[in-house]
Formats: C-alpha cells, structure tokens, sequence
C-alpha cells in the first residue's frame, strides 16, 4: 500500500469537509504519486525485500522476551510497554503508516489543510526531510483518537514468519452506518417507536443543542471516514462485484477478511463467529470466495437463536454460524451443518455432509450463497426445481426484458412527501398490506411507526378495501414513477425470515398505486396476463418458499429473487395452464383487478371466470396449486411434497428440522389442526391418488 503512495481518494470530501480545499488537495497529491515517485518509495522503504525490523519492532520484541514471573517485573515490563506506546510514533515506519492512514481521517478545511497529509509528506519523510511539525502532531493525534492499528509493525516478528497459526474471534455484527433511532435514543427513548417524521422532527430538536450536534457530526465523520478507508484504502479487497456488493457494510466481513490475510501459512487456522449472512448474504461472495478456493475446506457450524437458546435478548429468528477454515491444498469442498438448537443437539453433529458442488452454482445464484441442507430430502426437491425452470434472471434476459424490479419510494427519504388526505391521491403500499395473492390484506385504522394499528381484512367478513396510512400526490412523482404505475405489477415483501410463517409472499398490485421500498414490484407487462399468473402462482408456492428459506436471512433481495427458478413462459403445458387458471381465481378478487381479468379471459377462454371470495375455497385453489405444480411440473412424490410441509411427518429423526414450523403453530392455534398440511395432502389424493 505505501509503495503506491496516498490514493487520491483519500481527499473525498465527507461531512464538515471544504470541497474546494479537498479538490486541491487531491491535485496536489495526484500530481506527486504520479511523478515517478513509486520507485523512490520502494527504494527508501525497501519493499522489494523483507522489511527490516525497525527501532520500535526490535524494542517490542525486547520487552516481550521481559520476565513476568513475580509483581516486581510484572510491573516493570508494564512500565516499558507503556513507555513503547508513548515513543513508537516517532519511529520512522511507523509514522508513515499512520500518516497514510490519516489522510483519510483528518478533517479537509481551510483551517486545517496544512495538516493533512499528501503522498508529498510521505516522500519527504522516507528520504530523510523533515515533515511539518503540526502536520506530524495532527497525524499522532489522529492515530490516538482512531487507535491506528497495524498489524505489520505490532506483530512484525510473526509476519515476518509468514502470518499467525491460529486467528480466533467473535467480531461485531454492526454495519457502517449511523443509526438514527439507535443513536438518539441515549436522548429520547421514545425515537424507537416514531414514524419516519416523527423521528426526523425528533433529531431536529435534540440537534439544537450544541454538544448532541458536535457529538452526533463526529460520530459520522467518523463512521464516513472508516468507510471510505475500507473501500478504497487498498487494505481490504474482498469485495463483491457490481450489485452483489450494495447494501451496508457489516464490520464482521472485514474481520473475516483480516483473519484470512493474517493466516497465509501451511495449516494456519481460523475460527470465527458470525451472522448468517457469510453463506447467505450476497455481499460476502468474495469472502466466501477467497474462504472456498484459496484456503481449502471450509466448514460451518450454522445456529438457530429459536427460543433465544444462544442469546438471551436477541431475536429468536437470528441464525449465526461458526466458520472454521484450516489453510490446506486447494479444495472445493464445504461441510456444514444447519439448524443447531442446542448444547445436545451440537454434541451430535460431526460436521460430515459434503453439500454437492452444483448447489453452491444454481441455488446460491451468482452469489453462490451456501444452501442450508439438513437431509437427503432437500437436495432432491431442490434439483427437481432446478431442472423444470431456469432462474428468473435468466429468464427474463431471454424473453428480452430490462430487469424488471423496482424499488418505487423510499418510505425513509420520500416520507416528507406523503399525506394522510386520500382525495386524489395516489396510495402508497406498505409491506404488511400484502399476503399471497392479496394486496387487501390489512387496512390501516390509526397511530404510527410501532403504535400504529392495522386491522386484517379476511374474506367472508366485510368488504376489502385499500386503505393505506399515505397518500402522496401525482404531481410529486417522477416521470419514470408515473409510468411504472400505470401498469399492474407482482408486488413481493422485502422483508423476509426464515423463521416467519412464510418467506416469500407475492401479490399482484393494481396501477395507480404505488409500493414503498419493503414492497419491491416486478413489472412484466411485456408478456402475457397468463404467463404473469403463472409467474405469481408458482412464486407463492409452499415448494418455491422452502428453496427461498435455504437463501434467505431478513430480506428478500433482487438477487436472491433473481436466483429462484420462477419461470417466464410464453407456451404453457396443460399443468401450467391449470396452475394459471387457479392463480387468476385467486388474484383476481379486487374490483381494481376487473380490466385485467377481462384481458386474461380473452387469452384463456377455457377459464371459467371464477374468482373467489371465500377463505375456505382459496385454501383449497392454493392447495391444488401446490400439488399440481408439486406432482405434474416438478415431478415429485407425495412423500416429498409431505417433506417440505413437516419433515418430522416423514422422518421422527428430523423432529429438530422446521421447515414451516411457525406456519403449523399458527394454524393449530387457529385452526385445531396443521390445515395447510391436511388440504395439500387431500388435494394430492384428490388429483393424482392416494
């Protein structure tokens, strides 16, 4: 990294910066890495070579080779290493590492642009000229308040050896960004339960006061330049490409990064707790990248929080895992085992199931997110889905459309615009107002953010109706917003567990309605009202969840959708047509919907034009759906089909698998019995048999 110099990107401007002093600064400092200085550097700093152990090392070394045996030198190596930590700045080699480092720290003003650093500094300083003494100040300072730490001076005796043996560790599970509620919540508890304005309104006022607001900026500043060092300081590169890599960046992954970079030699280990999203989780596909094909074997320890058995006060639907990687001969292979509930259930697993390498490919997508698999059962239903269709990205390339997600308003930034009048306006979506085949499935009565209160609207009791909480004006959209909504589109709810009653919900949205971001739109008008119902049917269905649960941590992203084999068909087969036939009985049972049934009748006249209003006969549509698309498409057995709705019905020994376990509760409290399992078990021996 020094060898290249400063990089120029260490001068964007952040928070409280002057954007005319960092243009300045960033010509000024192109102009001096670009003028042949790389060679300089490497001469003065020795790069070609092992770096030599300098003053600071050499003494390190010696006061850990100190006797501790009694309180007296105890004591006495304290006193040394303390006195190493006030003096190791004006080592050479360590200075220039916090000089390069403080580049992206050091606030760019008027005021303080003499302070920062350029590569120009680090030239003077490795070719023996002195630097300016409040420039060399500001960087020790920054050093202190952002506790500079690098591993090459710190540990020189043990890279110089080729990296540690062992890296062991349970790193935060933060991301990099400030969190508004979290934050002002020290001030104002009541920021926990506001809506998206009444937290703003909050901040504004609490921002009045100059120590919140002084210590509110810094610790932005201070989020923002961590970032910013993170992406483009050359230091990590385990990054995912183009869109796999957007969304916040959790502190663990640079953690997992370090611990990699630490252990390059023969049989070097590390063992890592962390969050879920390292198998699951799209931004972490170079992490498991580099782990798979540069490491060896990697194996995982994957925990379910079910009845908060690991950690009390988190949430019982978070999932983590143990990594361990051994630095071995160049393997593909991962071991894993999933759904760990307990100390009991641990001592049994031995970590022995070989997840075949054409899951990693297809189910993980272009991420190649690592499936969670706990019996032979999941890898035949999983290559049935596989083999029918293709994934929903490549499907919708080959029909020729332009990826067709949206995200239509941002319920945090767009919050100023909306409105509780509903004359003539246009109704903003929320994710809870949507089920399976229903955008009317709640209706909002009163309050707001967690005080708000909804009442569910079931068929057969009263009139469904869209009533949302917003409202937002026509004239307040883009042109490209006021296009999109003309058209009916598949509407799915962005968040998303594992652990909820069901994972992927999708329904048709009516035009002139617009969704917030936890409901994402698909808009497929390019292709057949058939083919659309086709496209939502099979998306709803139980066998579809059970793959998307394997893939899926809290939200459904586009790229986790794009990865599901849900297809886009112009030419239907007879099962396909039925399955279409049922989904637009099921769709269909909005008045705002009328215009599209019609098309629909005129592309299927087979179709009775039968839509349904009652709950009882929806279960049942929705339970043939399940078993024609189950039976007739994939091709599976009814043991199979029985396997994704209770694995323990099929095999008592996987009584700790659930793979719909929230669902089946719900409804015994209901219902008195598991009545999706009953009705999809008959609609099976009601269509194909016993």
């Amino acid at each position: 990294m020094l060898e290249q110099g400063i990089p120029d990107v260490a001068f964007k401007p952040l928070t409280g910066d002057d954007k005319t002093v960092c243009t300045s600064l960033k010509k000024e400092n192109a102009s001096f890495r670009k003028a042949g200085q790389k060679e300089t550097l490497q001469g003065t700093l020795n790069l070609q070579s092992s770096p030599p152990i300098s003053r600071s090392q050499q003494r390190l070394q010696e006061i850990e080779a100190m006797p501790e045996t009694t309180l007296a030198e105890g004591s006495a190596k304290q006193a040394a290493y303390e006195a190493w930590e006030q003096q190791r700045s004006s080592d050479l080699q360590t200075l220039a590492a916090d000089l390069y480092t403080a580049a992206f720290f050091l606030p760019k003003t008027q005021a303080s642009r003499s302070k920062v650093p350029t590569s120009d500094h680090l030239l003077l300083l490795h070719s023996g000229q002195e630097i300016p003494g409040d420039l060399e100040l500001a960087v020790e300072q920054a050093a202190k308040d952002f506790r500079f730490f690098h591993w090459h001076l710190r540990f020189g005796e043990v890279m110089e050896k080729g990296g540690f043996d062992c890296v062991l560790g349970n790193p935060p599970w933060e991301t990099m960004s400030p969190n508004v509620k979290q934050w002002f919540s020290t001030y104002d508890a009541g920021i926990k339960f506001a809506t998206p304005q009444e937290q703003e309104q909050i901040k504004e006022h609490l921002l009045k006061n100059e120590l919140i607001s002084g210590l509110w900026n810094r610790h932005c500043t201070q989020l923002s330049s961590a970032s910013e060092y993170i992406k483009n300081s050359k230091r990590f590169r385990l990054f995912a490409p183009g869109n796999l890599g957007k969304g916040n960046m959790n502190m663990y992954r640079f953690f997992v990064e370090t611990g990699i970079a630490l252990t390059t030699n023969d049989k070097s280990s590390i063992g890592l707790i962390v969050p879920d999203h390292l198998y699951l989780g799209t931004s972490s596909f170079a992490i498991r990248r580099s782990l798979i094909e540069e490491r060896g074997d990697l194996r995982l320890l994957c925990f379910d929080n079910k009845s908060e058995c690991w950690f009390k006060g988190i949430d019982s639907r978070a999932k983590f895992c143990l990594l361990t990687s051994i630095s071995s001969p160049r393997s593909l292979d991962i071991y894993a085992e999933f759904g760990i509930t307990s100390l009991d259930d641990l001592r049994t697993r031995n970590i022995q199931k070989d997840l075949p390498g054409w899951l990693i490919k297809a189910v993980g997508g272009v991420a190649e997110a690592i499936p969670e698999l706990c019996s032979t059962y999941d890898i035949e239903v999983l290559e049935a889905l596989y083999k029918a269709y293709p994934n929903f990205r490549n499907a919708y390339e080959s029909a020729g459309i332009d990826r067709p997600y949206s995200q239509e308003l941002n319920m945090g930034t767009n919050n100023t615009l909306f409105s509780q009048e509903a004359t003539e306006q246009i109704p903003v979506f929320e994710g809870r107002m949507i089920d399976h085949y229903d955008y009317t499935a709640k209706k909002y009565v009163s309050g707001h953010g967690r005080a708000a209160v909804w009442e569910s609207l079931p068929f057969d009791h009263c009139k469904r109706i869209i009533k949302p909480q917003w409202y937002i004006k026509p004239d307040l959209l883009s042109d490209d917003r006021k296009l999109r909504i003309q058209s009916t589109r598949i509407g799915f709810c962005d968040v998303a567990s594992p652990t909820n009653q069901r994972t992927l919900v999708c329904s048709l949205i009516p035009s002139m309605c617009i969704c917030g971001d936890k409901v994402p739109t698909i808009n497929l008008g390019a292709i057949s009202v058939r083919s659309q119902l086709l496209t939502l049917a099979i998306a709803n269905t139980l066998t579809m969840d059970f793959l998307a649960r394997k893939k899926v941590s809290l939200k459904m992203s586009f790229s986790v959708f794009d990865s599901l084999p849900v297809p886009l068909k112009t030419e239907l087969s007879e099962a396909e047509v039925e399955v279409s036939r049922r989904s637009a009985s099921l769709a269909f049972a909005g008045d705002e919907l009328a215009d599209m049934a019609a098309r629909y009748q005129k592309e299927d006249q087979g179709w009775s034009g039968f839509v349904s209003r009652s709950e009882s006969e929806r279960a049942v549509l929705k339970s043939e759906i399940e078993v024609i698309y189950a039976g007739s498409i994939l091709g599976l057995s009814k043991e199979a089909i029985a396997f994704i709705l209770d694995p323990m019905s099929v095999n008592p020994s996987l009584s700790d698998y659930e793979t719909f376990g929230a669902l089946k509760r719900a409804e015994i409290r209901q219902f008195g019995e598991y009545r999706t399992q009953r009705l999809v078990l008959e609609a099976w021996d009601r269509l194909f048999g016993g």
